[in-house]
Parts: C-alpha cells; structure tokens; sequence
C-alpha cells in the first residue's frame, strides 16, 4: 500500500473520529449533570408569612383571642384533674379525680390530701402565656390544629416554621401542654441549631436522660420507622420537656443569640 493512501486513510480515520465526539459532545450536553449545592440541603426554603401558613380550621396561639380559646378549654382540663370530695346524703365519703396518663392509683389519704391542699396551675398558665409570647416573637407560629403525623399529641413543622398542638391534648390540663410545647420548642432549638427555624432540626448534643425516661415512647409505632439521628433529636427533646427552664435555655441560646431565625 502506498504512503499515500496511508495518509487518506489517516485523515479519513481522525475525521470520522471527530465527527463522533462532536455528536456524542452534543448528546452529553442534553443531560443535566448534577453540580455540588453548596447552600445547606437542610434548609426547607424561605421563611412565610404568617398568614399563608395557617391552615383552615387553625387558630393562631400567639394572638389574645386565640389564647383566651385556648386557656379555656386548658383550665377546664385543669379544674378536671383536681381531685375532688362529696359526702351523699347518709354521710357516705368518694372522691372524683381523673388520673393523668401514667399515674398511679391513689389511696383515700393521698386523695384527702390533694382535696385539701387544692393545686393551683396559675404558674403554669403564666409559663405557658410567656414562652408561647416568646415563639410569637422568634416568628414561630404556634396554633391550635391537627398535627400532620397520624396519633401525635403536637408537631414542630419547620417547612411552615409552624407548632401544632391537637386541640385534644387541651383537655389534659396546663402541666400536660407545657411539656408537650417544652418538647416541640426544643425541636425549634434544634432547628436553629442547624440554621434557622425554616432548617432541619438538628441534634443540639446536650446530655440525655436515663433511657427509661424515654423508652416507651421512642419504642412506639410513631417511631418505628426513624433512624438514628433522628432518634437523638427525639431523646434530646423528651430528655428536657419537663424542664421549662432548659427549654428557654435552648431557645433563647440558638434562636435568639444567634438571631437564627430569618432567610
């Protein structure tokens, strides 16, 4: 073969050569290849108006008429768990008391007692008035609905930057509502943790309880499909909902502080 039809079959070669890869180039550029996000795939999008966030049938906590519907309906749950005595008409002696989720039996003088030293849940309306004011101000709406995960008591939901408490769990009295609110305001720390209240809650690594505190409820239906982290966020929150001081703290450290609660 001579040197020359070498050389046409060369330049044939690498012709054909790049006009493939100029197609195959063309082809690739169809495609959307997926480039590095480098703003956090935590955050669930920008903070909304209050207004477009309320659901119907919701009612806004964090304004007067909508508290004063909601402490009504609390302080009859209040009036319902204080244990009361009547005497019949032949002297006969029983009491009335509704026992709360997880307490134990009482005994006539337990009851006798509680009859005469008669519990006053003021300071705990008073806790719950201040850090609902507080969430208000953090631009937190808090309302009174039904929450979104099927059997839960209340909700923190940082796509709508929203709390839902049932209106259910209004009927267990004051001191029920706070730790449930302790709880999901500890999932708005946690949420500021991460980047603002409209991110991801995440773990804020304080120290946990002891587990049998909450065991029962992490090992419920609820929960049965979670993974770890998020098992960590629960705990942390279950660990601290009775303390209304250390919810404060939590919030006021990550939300406020950190003015995290905007963008």
């Amino acid at each position: 073969m001579r040197k020359q039809d070498l050389n046409i079959k060369n330049i044939l070669k690498w012709a054909v050569l790049a006009l493939l890869f100029s197609t195959v180039g063309r082809e690739i550029n169809k495609f959307k290849i997926p480039l590095p996000n480098f703003d956090s795939p935590e955050k669930l999008g920008n903070i909304k108006p209050r207004e477009l966030r309320l659901r119907d049938g919701e009612i806004d906590l964090g304004t007067q008429e909508g508290f004063n519907i909601a402490i009504n309906e609390i302080k009859k749950g209040d009036d319902k768990h204080q244990a009361k005595l009547s005497i019949g008409e032949l002297g006969q002696v029983s009491y009335k008391y509704y026992r709360k989720e997880g307490e134990a039996k009482k005994t006539a003088a337990e009851l006798d007692k509680l009859v005469e030293n008669k519990k006053s849940y003021q300071q705990t309306q008073k806790k719950l008035a201040e850090l609902i004011t507080t969430l208000t101000e953090l631009n937190v709406l808090v309302v009174l609905g039904k929450p979104k995960l099927k059997g839960a008591a209340a909700e923190w939901d940082p796509n709508s930057q929203t709390i839902r408490i049932g209106p259910s769990s209004l009927e267990n009295g004051s001191e029920s509502v706070l730790r449930i609110l302790n709880h999901e305001t500890i999932h708005v720390a946690q949420s500021c943790q991460n980047g603002g209240i409209n991110y991801k809650p995440k773990a804020l690594g304080v120290e946990l309880s002891p587990t049998t505190i909450y065991s029962r409820q992490l090992g419920s239906d609820i929960y049965s499909q979670i993974g770890e982290k998020t098992k960590r966020i629960e705990a942390e929150a279950y660990s601290y909902e009775y303390s209304s001081k250390g919810t404060r703290h939590f919030l006021l450290t990550k939300c406020v502080n950190g003015t995290k609660t905007a963008g």
